[in-house]
């Protein structure tokens, strides 16, 4: 609940601005904001989720080249790939479910 005291306030005083602004501004003005707003969050994502790609390849290419046996190398893609369900949420239900074969990691160059 001490998120929501943190956040209740803010969320009302955007929303009065946001009220007032719409009353004040021209409509190109505020589709323009709108626009400005929404390629920010949306390269912000896209940031974060090439990072995200970029992060599970050099972790693909270290298992390739550094593991010692097929068995340690399923159990670090089974950590990691837990570790992002926990971090993103599970996947599970939308038929997203990727089952990873380390041994189908060595013909790639």
């Amino acid at each position: 609940y001490d998120v929501v005291m943190i956040m209740e306030p803010a969320t009302l005083f955007g929303t009065t601005l946001g009220v007032l602004a719409s009353k004040v501004c021209p409509y190109w003005l505020i589709t323009a904001m709108m626009a400005t707003l929404l390629s920010f969050a949306a390269s912000e994502t896209f940031m974060k989720g090439h990072k995200l790609c970029m992060k599970e390849n050099q972790m693909k290419l270290d298992l390739r080249t550094d593991r010692n046996n097929t068995i340690e190398g399923q159990a670090l893609i089974s950590a990691a790939a837990n570790q992002n369900r926990n971090q993103f949420g599970s996947l599970s239900g939308d038929g997203m479910d990727v089952d990873v074969d380390v041994d189908k990691f060595d013909d790639i160059d």
